[in-house]
């Protein structure tokens, strides 16, 4: 027999895993954004057009990220934001995501 205990145990069980693979999610999306970001920052200073940079930085980041790659006399400095979420859990909030590199020119 299930108690009344097990009962009000099972969804709180739910809950946790659901903001286990959110967490998950955002943290993955995080990596993907920071991968994306010092591949076109190290693309542009080795004097790649941003254009391209920022097309190869694309296949890295998640999906629906914006990419911006600025050029200075010094070096690129290289943004990549992105709102993440859990694939499978389509009622969860979604989470910004950002990161940057720099690099100087060579």
């Amino acid at each position: 027999m299930v108690t009344a205990e097990a009962a009000l145990v099972l969804p709180l069980l739910v809950g946790v895993a659901m903001v286990g693979v959110w967490g998950v999610a955002a943290g993955v999306g995080e990596l993907r954004c920071v991968d994306a970001a010092v591949l076109a920052a190290r693309e542009a200073a080795r004097g790649t057009p941003p254009n391209v940079a920022r097309t190869d930085a694309a296949r890295l980041a998640p999906p629906g990220a914006v990419i911006t790659v600025t050029t200075g006399p010094d070096g690129v400095v290289v943004r990549v934001a992105a709102h993440v979420g859990p694939l499978l859990l389509s009622g969860t909030p979604w989470v910004g995501v950002s990161a940057s590199a720099a690099e100087p020119r060579t």
